[in-house]
Protein backbone atom coordinates (compact mmCIF):
# COMPACT_ATOMS: atom_id res chain seq x y z
CA UNK A 1 0.00 0.00 0.00
CA UNK A 2 1.33 3.46 -0.88
CA UNK A 3 4.56 2.28 -2.55
CA UNK A 4 6.53 5.28 -3.86
CA UNK A 5 7.81 5.42 -7.43
CA UNK A 6 5.69 2.61 -8.90
CA UNK A 7 5.10 3.05 -12.63
CA UNK A 8 3.59 1.10 -15.52
CA UNK A 9 4.96 0.38 -18.98
CA UNK A 10 3.96 -1.77 -21.95
CA UNK A 11 5.77 -4.61 -23.70
CA UNK A 12 4.77 -5.82 -27.19
CA UNK A 13 6.05 -9.39 -27.04
CA UNK A 14 6.61 -11.11 -30.39
CA UNK A 15 6.44 -14.90 -30.82
CA UNK A 16 9.57 -16.98 -30.26
CA UNK A 17 8.86 -18.84 -33.50
CA UNK A 18 8.56 -15.74 -35.68
CA UNK A 19 7.71 -16.79 -39.23
CA UNK A 20 5.86 -13.77 -40.55
CA UNK A 21 2.54 -15.59 -40.87
CA UNK A 22 0.82 -18.60 -39.36
CA UNK A 23 -1.79 -20.91 -40.89
CA UNK A 24 -4.10 -23.73 -39.81
CA UNK A 25 -2.47 -26.12 -37.25
CA UNK A 26 0.61 -23.88 -36.79
CA UNK A 27 1.73 -22.90 -33.31
CA UNK A 28 2.31 -19.40 -31.97
CA UNK A 29 4.68 -19.51 -28.99
CA UNK A 30 5.43 -16.64 -26.61
CA UNK A 31 8.21 -16.74 -24.03
CA UNK A 32 7.71 -14.20 -21.24
CA UNK A 33 11.10 -13.24 -19.74
CA UNK A 34 11.70 -12.63 -16.05
CA UNK A 35 11.68 -8.84 -16.29
CA UNK A 36 13.53 -7.30 -13.35
CA UNK A 37 11.46 -5.52 -10.69
CA UNK A 38 8.29 -6.07 -12.75
CA UNK A 39 4.91 -7.75 -12.50
CA UNK A 40 2.21 -8.37 -15.15
CA UNK A 41 -1.08 -6.53 -14.78
CA UNK A 42 -3.28 -9.17 -16.43
CA UNK A 43 -6.33 -6.87 -16.50
CA UNK A 44 -4.54 -4.80 -19.17
CA UNK A 45 -2.98 -7.66 -21.13
CA UNK A 46 -4.29 -9.01 -24.44
CA UNK A 47 -3.34 -10.78 -27.69
CA UNK A 48 -3.56 -8.94 -31.02
CA UNK A 49 -3.01 -10.09 -34.61
CA UNK A 50 -4.15 -9.53 -38.19
CA UNK A 51 -6.19 -12.14 -40.03
CA UNK A 52 -7.32 -12.63 -43.60
CA UNK A 53 -8.96 -15.34 -45.67
CA UNK A 54 -6.95 -16.93 -48.49
CA UNK A 55 -7.96 -19.29 -51.29
CA UNK A 56 -9.94 -18.94 -54.51
CA UNK A 57 -13.19 -18.00 -52.69
CA UNK A 58 -11.61 -15.84 -49.98
CA UNK A 59 -13.74 -12.76 -50.72
CA UNK A 60 -16.90 -14.73 -49.82
CA UNK A 61 -15.67 -16.00 -46.41
CA UNK A 62 -17.65 -15.21 -43.23
CA UNK A 63 -15.53 -14.83 -40.06
CA UNK A 64 -16.63 -16.45 -36.79
CA UNK A 65 -14.65 -14.06 -34.55
CA UNK A 66 -11.24 -13.86 -32.88
CA UNK A 67 -12.17 -16.38 -30.19
CA UNK A 68 -12.37 -19.13 -32.87
CA UNK A 69 -8.81 -18.79 -34.21
CA UNK A 70 -7.08 -21.06 -31.65
CA UNK A 71 -8.04 -24.60 -30.64
CA UNK A 72 -5.48 -25.19 -27.88
CA UNK A 73 -3.93 -23.09 -25.11
CA UNK A 74 -0.95 -24.25 -23.05
CA UNK A 75 0.81 -22.25 -20.33
CA UNK A 76 4.10 -23.59 -18.91
CA UNK A 77 6.44 -22.48 -16.15
CA UNK A 78 10.24 -22.12 -16.37
CA UNK A 79 10.78 -25.87 -15.98
CA UNK A 80 8.39 -26.72 -18.81
CA UNK A 81 5.68 -28.05 -16.48
CA UNK A 82 2.17 -27.40 -17.77
CA UNK A 83 0.20 -25.02 -15.59
CA UNK A 84 -2.71 -24.99 -18.04
CA UNK A 85 -3.71 -27.16 -20.99
CA UNK A 86 -7.09 -26.27 -22.49
CA UNK A 87 -8.05 -28.43 -25.47
CA UNK A 88 -10.93 -27.38 -27.74
CA UNK A 89 -10.05 -23.81 -26.77
CA UNK A 90 -12.27 -22.36 -29.51
CA UNK A 91 -15.32 -24.11 -28.04
CA UNK A 92 -14.32 -23.06 -24.54
CA UNK A 93 -13.86 -19.44 -25.65
CA UNK A 94 -17.34 -19.30 -27.19
CA UNK A 95 -18.86 -20.90 -24.12
CA UNK A 96 -17.23 -18.35 -21.82
CA UNK A 97 -18.25 -15.49 -24.11
CA UNK A 98 -21.85 -16.71 -23.97
CA UNK A 99 -21.69 -16.11 -20.22
CA UNK A 100 -20.76 -12.45 -20.72
CA UNK A 101 -23.53 -9.87 -20.90
CA UNK A 102 -25.03 -8.86 -24.23
CA UNK A 103 -23.69 -5.34 -23.73
CA UNK A 104 -20.14 -6.63 -23.22
CA UNK A 105 -20.17 -8.80 -26.36
CA UNK A 106 -21.61 -5.93 -28.38
CA UNK A 107 -19.11 -3.46 -26.92
CA UNK A 108 -16.16 -5.74 -27.72
CA UNK A 109 -17.31 -6.47 -31.28
CA UNK A 110 -15.00 -3.90 -32.89
CA UNK A 111 -12.06 -5.69 -31.25
CA UNK A 112 -13.08 -9.34 -31.47
CA UNK A 113 -15.19 -9.16 -34.67
CA UNK A 114 -17.83 -11.22 -32.86
CA UNK A 115 -20.80 -9.53 -34.52
CA UNK A 116 -23.47 -11.98 -33.34
CA UNK A 117 -25.52 -9.38 -31.47
CA UNK A 118 -25.62 -6.93 -34.36
CA UNK A 119 -26.32 -9.52 -37.03
CA UNK A 120 -28.98 -11.35 -35.06
CA UNK A 121 -30.86 -8.13 -34.49
CA UNK A 122 -30.51 -7.04 -38.13
CA UNK A 123 -31.14 -10.55 -39.53
CA UNK A 124 -28.54 -9.99 -42.21
CA UNK A 125 -25.73 -11.74 -44.03
CA UNK A 126 -22.16 -10.61 -43.33
CA UNK A 127 -20.79 -9.11 -46.55
CA UNK A 128 -17.46 -7.97 -45.07
CA UNK A 129 -14.50 -8.73 -47.35
CA UNK A 130 -12.05 -10.77 -45.25
CA UNK A 131 -9.60 -11.24 -48.12
CA UNK A 132 -7.94 -8.12 -46.70
CA UNK A 133 -6.21 -8.12 -43.32
CA UNK A 134 -8.35 -7.21 -40.32
CA UNK A 135 -6.85 -6.43 -36.92
CA UNK A 136 -8.49 -8.35 -34.08
CA UNK A 137 -7.95 -8.55 -30.33
CA UNK A 138 -8.40 -11.65 -28.16
CA UNK A 139 -8.43 -11.73 -24.37
CA UNK A 140 -6.68 -14.91 -23.27
CA UNK A 141 -8.97 -17.28 -21.38
CA UNK A 142 -6.03 -18.21 -19.15
CA UNK A 143 -6.28 -18.51 -15.40
CA UNK A 144 -2.63 -17.52 -14.92
CA UNK A 145 -2.31 -14.69 -17.46
CA UNK A 146 -5.92 -13.87 -18.39
CA UNK A 147 -8.40 -11.35 -17.05
CA UNK A 148 -9.71 -13.79 -14.42
CA UNK A 149 -6.35 -13.52 -12.63
CA UNK A 150 -6.94 -10.80 -10.05
CA UNK A 151 -3.41 -10.68 -8.65
CA UNK A 152 -0.22 -9.23 -10.11
CA UNK A 153 1.98 -11.92 -11.71
CA UNK A 154 5.44 -11.27 -10.22
CA UNK A 155 8.14 -11.90 -12.87
CA UNK A 156 11.11 -10.64 -10.84
CA UNK A 157 10.81 -13.56 -8.45
CA UNK A 158 10.88 -16.23 -11.21
CA UNK A 159 14.03 -18.14 -12.14
CA UNK A 160 13.66 -18.21 -15.95
CA UNK A 161 16.90 -20.15 -16.50
CA UNK A 162 15.46 -21.40 -19.81
CA UNK A 163 14.97 -17.81 -20.92
CA UNK A 164 11.28 -17.58 -20.06
CA UNK A 165 9.43 -17.29 -16.77
CA UNK A 166 6.24 -18.42 -18.55
CA UNK A 167 5.64 -19.90 -22.00
CA UNK A 168 2.31 -19.50 -23.82
CA UNK A 169 1.59 -21.89 -26.69
CA UNK A 170 -1.40 -21.32 -28.99
CA UNK A 171 -2.34 -23.76 -31.78
CA UNK A 172 -4.31 -22.43 -34.74
CA UNK A 173 -7.74 -23.95 -35.38
CA UNK A 174 -9.22 -25.49 -38.51
CA UNK A 175 -10.20 -23.09 -41.30
CA UNK A 176 -13.67 -24.66 -41.17
CA UNK A 177 -14.02 -23.34 -37.60
CA UNK A 178 -12.55 -19.89 -38.27
CA UNK A 179 -14.54 -19.33 -41.48
CA UNK A 180 -17.46 -21.81 -41.14
CA UNK A 181 -19.70 -20.03 -43.65
CA UNK A 182 -19.36 -18.70 -47.18
CA UNK A 183 -21.54 -16.60 -49.44
CA UNK A 184 -20.25 -18.49 -52.50
CA UNK A 185 -17.60 -21.18 -53.01
CA UNK A 186 -15.81 -23.44 -50.50
CA UNK A 187 -12.11 -22.89 -51.27
CA UNK A 188 -11.20 -20.88 -48.16
CA UNK A 189 -8.20 -21.03 -45.84
CA UNK A 190 -6.70 -18.31 -43.64
CA UNK A 191 -3.52 -16.87 -42.20
CA UNK A 192 -2.63 -14.55 -39.33
CA UNK A 193 0.31 -12.18 -39.06
CA UNK A 194 1.70 -9.34 -36.87
CA UNK A 195 0.86 -11.39 -33.78
CA UNK A 196 1.96 -9.85 -30.46
CA UNK A 197 1.17 -10.40 -26.79
CA UNK A 198 0.60 -6.95 -25.31
CA UNK A 199 1.75 -6.98 -21.68
CA UNK A 200 1.01 -4.17 -19.25
CA UNK A 201 3.83 -4.21 -16.69
CA UNK A 202 4.13 -2.67 -13.25
CA UNK A 203 7.69 -1.65 -12.34
CA UNK A 204 8.57 -1.46 -8.64
CA UNK A 205 11.71 0.31 -7.33
CA UNK A 206 14.61 -2.09 -6.89
CA UNK A 207 15.03 -1.73 -3.13
CA UNK A 208 11.30 -2.25 -2.52
CA UNK A 209 11.16 -5.29 -4.83
CA UNK A 210 14.07 -6.88 -2.96
CA UNK A 211 12.30 -6.31 0.36
CA UNK A 212 9.10 -7.86 -1.04
CA UNK A 213 10.97 -10.92 -2.33
CA UNK A 214 12.81 -11.34 0.98
CA UNK A 215 9.56 -11.20 2.94
CA UNK A 216 7.94 -13.73 0.61
CA UNK A 217 10.73 -16.25 1.03
CA UNK A 218 10.63 -15.88 4.81
CA UNK A 219 7.08 -17.24 4.64
CA UNK A 220 7.95 -20.26 2.45
CA UNK A 221 7.84 -18.42 -0.86
CA UNK A 222 5.23 -16.80 -3.04
CA UNK A 223 1.86 -18.28 -4.00
CA UNK A 224 -0.08 -17.49 -7.19
CA UNK A 225 -3.60 -18.95 -7.00
CA UNK A 226 -5.48 -19.35 -10.27
CA UNK A 227 -8.50 -21.06 -11.77
CA UNK A 228 -8.27 -23.06 -14.98
CA UNK A 229 -10.03 -25.79 -16.98
CA UNK A 230 -9.50 -29.26 -18.35
CA UNK A 231 -11.48 -30.66 -21.26
CA UNK A 232 -13.19 -34.04 -21.57
CA UNK A 233 -14.89 -35.25 -24.74
CA UNK A 234 -17.14 -38.27 -25.27
CA UNK A 235 -19.12 -39.63 -28.22
CA UNK A 236 -22.84 -39.78 -27.44
CA UNK A 237 -24.35 -43.17 -28.40
CA UNK A 238 -27.18 -43.29 -30.92
CA UNK A 239 -29.91 -43.57 -28.30
CA UNK A 240 -32.47 -41.62 -26.28
CA UNK A 241 -30.21 -41.49 -23.22
CA UNK A 242 -26.56 -41.57 -22.27
CA UNK A 243 -24.32 -41.80 -19.23
CA UNK A 244 -20.97 -40.10 -19.81
CA UNK A 245 -18.21 -40.68 -17.28
CA UNK A 246 -15.34 -38.24 -16.75
CA UNK A 247 -12.25 -39.37 -14.87
CA UNK A 248 -10.03 -36.75 -13.27
CA UNK A 249 -7.53 -36.39 -10.43
CA UNK A 250 -8.36 -32.77 -9.59
CA UNK A 251 -8.83 -32.02 -5.91
CA UNK A 252 -10.86 -28.82 -6.08
CA UNK A 253 -13.27 -28.95 -9.03
CA UNK A 254 -15.48 -25.88 -8.71
CA UNK A 255 -17.75 -26.28 -11.73
CA UNK A 256 -18.56 -28.05 -14.98
CA UNK A 257 -19.72 -26.61 -18.31
CA UNK A 258 -20.90 -29.19 -20.86
CA UNK A 259 -22.27 -28.75 -24.37
CA UNK A 260 -23.53 -30.92 -27.22
CA UNK A 261 -22.55 -30.54 -30.87
CA UNK A 262 -22.43 -32.53 -34.09
CA UNK A 263 -19.26 -34.59 -34.65
CA UNK A 264 -19.39 -33.98 -38.41
CA UNK A 265 -18.50 -30.39 -39.21
CA UNK A 266 -18.11 -28.64 -42.53
CA UNK A 267 -18.47 -25.31 -44.29
CA UNK A 268 -21.92 -24.14 -45.37
CA UNK A 269 -22.95 -21.75 -48.11
CA UNK A 270 -25.37 -19.20 -46.68
CA UNK A 271 -28.83 -19.20 -48.27
CA UNK A 272 -29.82 -15.67 -49.21
CA UNK A 273 -32.67 -15.77 -51.72
CA UNK A 274 -34.66 -12.77 -50.48
CA UNK A 275 -36.64 -12.56 -53.73
CA UNK A 276 -38.32 -15.85 -52.75
CA UNK A 277 -38.71 -14.97 -49.08
CA UNK A 278 -35.54 -16.69 -47.82
CA UNK A 279 -33.49 -14.36 -45.66
CA UNK A 280 -30.58 -15.98 -43.89
CA UNK A 281 -29.68 -15.46 -40.25
CA UNK A 282 -26.04 -14.91 -39.34
CA UNK A 283 -24.27 -17.95 -37.95
CA UNK A 284 -26.57 -20.75 -39.10
CA UNK A 285 -23.55 -22.97 -39.76
CA UNK A 286 -21.32 -21.72 -36.94
CA UNK A 287 -19.64 -24.75 -35.33
CA UNK A 288 -20.18 -23.28 -31.87
CA UNK A 289 -23.97 -23.33 -32.02
CA UNK A 290 -24.58 -25.66 -29.07
CA UNK A 291 -27.37 -28.23 -29.38
CA UNK A 292 -29.92 -29.46 -26.86
CA UNK A 293 -32.58 -26.76 -27.17
CA UNK A 294 -35.88 -27.02 -29.01
CA UNK A 295 -35.05 -25.25 -32.26
CA UNK A 296 -32.48 -24.72 -34.99
CA UNK A 297 -32.04 -22.20 -37.81
CA UNK A 298 -32.69 -23.10 -41.44
CA UNK A 299 -32.86 -20.38 -44.07
CA UNK A 300 -33.47 -17.77 -41.40
CA UNK A 301 -36.54 -19.67 -40.11
CA UNK A 302 -36.85 -21.61 -36.87
CA UNK A 303 -37.43 -25.36 -37.23
CA UNK A 304 -37.67 -28.17 -34.68
CA UNK A 305 -34.31 -29.54 -33.56
CA UNK A 306 -33.41 -33.23 -33.85
CA UNK A 307 -31.38 -33.00 -30.62
CA UNK A 308 -33.63 -32.05 -27.69
CA UNK A 309 -32.53 -32.61 -24.09
CA UNK A 310 -35.46 -33.36 -21.78
CA UNK A 311 -33.54 -34.16 -18.58
CA UNK A 312 -30.02 -34.09 -17.15
CA UNK A 313 -28.05 -34.19 -13.92
CA UNK A 314 -24.48 -34.64 -12.72
CA UNK A 315 -23.43 -37.29 -10.23
CA UNK A 316 -20.30 -38.02 -8.22
CA UNK A 317 -20.25 -41.10 -5.98
CA UNK A 318 -23.46 -40.80 -3.92
CA UNK A 319 -23.98 -37.09 -4.56
CA UNK A 320 -26.26 -35.62 -7.23
CA UNK A 321 -26.01 -32.11 -8.75
CA UNK A 322 -28.46 -30.47 -8.61
CA UNK A 323 -30.23 -32.43 -5.87
CA UNK A 324 -33.02 -33.33 -8.32
CA UNK A 325 -32.57 -33.82 -12.10
CA UNK A 326 -33.37 -30.83 -14.32
CA UNK A 327 -36.58 -31.89 -16.10
CA UNK A 328 -37.65 -29.99 -19.23
CA UNK A 329 -41.02 -31.08 -20.63
CA UNK A 330 -42.01 -28.28 -23.01
CA UNK A 331 -38.96 -26.02 -23.18
CA UNK A 332 -35.44 -25.53 -21.78
CA UNK A 333 -36.23 -22.73 -19.32
CA UNK A 334 -35.30 -24.75 -16.22
CA UNK A 335 -31.86 -25.63 -17.63
CA UNK A 336 -31.17 -21.93 -18.16
CA UNK A 337 -32.50 -21.12 -14.68
CA UNK A 338 -30.13 -23.70 -13.19
CA UNK A 339 -27.13 -22.09 -14.94
CA UNK A 340 -28.08 -18.58 -13.80
CA UNK A 341 -28.87 -19.52 -10.21
CA UNK A 342 -26.05 -21.98 -9.52
CA UNK A 343 -23.40 -19.53 -10.82
CA UNK A 344 -25.16 -16.55 -9.19
CA UNK A 345 -25.61 -14.52 -12.38
CA UNK A 346 -28.89 -12.79 -11.55
CA UNK A 347 -27.21 -9.38 -11.19
CA UNK A 348 -25.55 -9.69 -14.64
CA UNK A 349 -27.64 -11.93 -16.86
CA UNK A 350 -25.56 -13.66 -19.60
CA UNK A 351 -25.93 -13.35 -23.35
CA UNK A 352 -26.99 -17.02 -23.33
CA UNK A 353 -30.33 -15.92 -21.84
CA UNK A 354 -31.11 -13.30 -24.52
CA UNK A 355 -33.95 -13.51 -27.07
CA UNK A 356 -33.38 -13.43 -30.83
CA UNK A 357 -35.80 -12.08 -33.45
CA UNK A 358 -35.95 -14.41 -36.45
CA UNK A 359 -36.31 -13.40 -40.10
CA UNK A 360 -40.09 -13.84 -39.81
CA UNK A 361 -40.28 -11.91 -36.51
CA UNK A 362 -40.51 -14.83 -34.10
CA UNK A 363 -39.13 -14.19 -30.60
CA UNK A 364 -37.04 -17.22 -29.65
CA UNK A 365 -34.64 -17.61 -26.68
CA UNK A 366 -31.04 -18.06 -27.82
CA UNK A 367 -30.79 -20.84 -25.25
CA UNK A 368 -33.21 -22.87 -27.39
CA UNK A 369 -31.18 -22.40 -30.58
CA UNK A 370 -27.44 -21.89 -30.04
CA UNK A 371 -26.33 -21.30 -26.42
CA UNK A 372 -27.74 -24.40 -24.69
CA UNK A 373 -25.47 -25.79 -22.00
CA UNK A 374 -25.61 -28.13 -19.02
CA UNK A 375 -23.60 -26.45 -16.27
CA UNK A 376 -23.25 -26.77 -12.52
CA UNK A 377 -21.40 -24.90 -9.79
CA UNK A 378 -19.98 -27.38 -7.26
CA UNK A 379 -18.93 -24.76 -4.72
CA UNK A 380 -20.89 -24.72 -1.49
CA UNK A 381 -20.58 -20.94 -1.40
CA UNK A 382 -18.75 -18.28 -3.38
CA UNK A 383 -15.95 -17.26 -0.96
CA UNK A 384 -12.76 -17.51 -3.08
CA UNK A 385 -10.53 -17.84 -0.01
CA UNK A 386 -11.82 -21.27 0.96
CA UNK A 387 -11.50 -24.50 -1.02
CA UNK A 388 -15.02 -25.88 -1.07
CA UNK A 389 -15.27 -27.53 -4.47
CA UNK A 390 -15.50 -31.20 -5.39
CA UNK A 391 -12.53 -33.48 -4.67
CA UNK A 392 -12.74 -35.90 -7.60
CA UNK A 393 -9.42 -37.49 -6.60
CA UNK A 394 -10.84 -38.43 -3.18
CA UNK A 395 -12.79 -41.61 -3.99
CA UNK A 396 -11.47 -42.41 -7.44
CA UNK A 397 -15.02 -42.43 -8.83
CA UNK A 398 -15.79 -40.74 -12.16
CA UNK A 399 -17.98 -37.68 -12.50
CA UNK A 400 -21.11 -38.72 -14.40
CA UNK A 401 -23.18 -36.72 -16.86
CA UNK A 402 -26.64 -38.27 -17.27
CA UNK A 403 -28.72 -37.00 -20.21
CA UNK A 404 -32.18 -37.92 -21.54
CA UNK A 405 -33.23 -36.98 -25.09
CA UNK A 406 -36.68 -36.51 -26.60
CA UNK A 407 -35.83 -38.76 -29.57
CA UNK A 408 -32.93 -40.93 -30.69
CA UNK A 409 -29.88 -38.80 -31.48
CA UNK A 410 -26.97 -39.48 -33.83
CA UNK A 411 -23.58 -38.04 -34.85
CA UNK A 412 -23.33 -36.27 -31.49
CA UNK A 413 -20.50 -35.44 -29.09
CA UNK A 414 -20.50 -34.08 -25.56
CA UNK A 415 -17.67 -31.69 -24.64
CA UNK A 416 -17.25 -30.83 -20.96
CA UNK A 417 -14.90 -28.37 -19.29
CA UNK A 418 -14.06 -28.96 -15.63
CA UNK A 419 -13.21 -25.78 -13.75
CA UNK A 420 -10.73 -26.29 -10.92
CA UNK A 421 -8.54 -24.27 -8.55
CA UNK A 422 -4.75 -24.52 -8.57
CA UNK A 423 -1.83 -22.72 -6.92
CA UNK A 424 1.66 -22.03 -8.28
CA UNK A 425 4.24 -22.08 -5.49
CA UNK A 426 7.44 -20.08 -6.11
CA UNK A 427 10.32 -20.81 -3.76
CA UNK A 428 13.82 -19.54 -3.14
CA UNK A 429 15.84 -19.16 -6.35
CA UNK A 430 12.68 -18.76 -8.41
CA UNK A 431 11.86 -22.47 -8.59
CA UNK A 432 8.13 -22.94 -9.16
CA UNK A 433 5.82 -25.92 -8.78
CA UNK A 434 2.10 -26.64 -8.53
CA UNK A 435 2.78 -29.23 -5.82
CA UNK A 436 2.78 -27.68 -2.37
CA UNK A 437 6.30 -27.89 -0.90
CA UNK A 438 6.68 -29.87 2.34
Amino acid sequence: MGLPGVESYRISLKPNNTSGSYKESDQVIFGIPSYSFSSINTARTYLQFKIRAIGADRQHAVFAGANQVFNKLVVKNDSGNQLEDIQRYETFSRLMDNLKTKQQIEGEASLSKDFRVVKHEKACTDTTNYSFYHTVVHDLKSGVLGNTQKGLVNLDIMRASSGSAYTVELTLASALTVFPETRAGLDIQYEITDCTLELEMLRIPEEIQRDINADLFKTNGSMLPYKTFTMARRDVPDSTSCNLQISSSKKDVTGIYSILSKKTKGRTQIPNDEANGVKSMYGEADHQRFLGGRYTYSGGVITDSDTVVTQYNFRYANRSFPLSPVIMDGDSTLALANVISTFEMKEKLPYASEVVVTAINQLIPLFETSTFMMAQNFKSYSDQRVLNGLNIAGMGAPLEVNIQFKDTVSDLECVAFLEYSETLYIGSGGMSTINKPM
